[in-house]
């Protein structure tokens, strides 16, 4: 169980971290291109 704790927070952390960033990144490219 304990292992399944840390393991699943850093996944969560790096997912969230790339998705947080290109999230944006995204939206402002959508806005630009129309």
């Amino acid at each position: 169980m304990s292992d399944s704790t840390p393991s699943s927070t850093l996944t969560t952390t790096e997912l969230l971290g790339y998705q947080v960033p290109i999230d944006p990144m995204d939206e402002l490219q959508c806005e630009s291109c129309q």
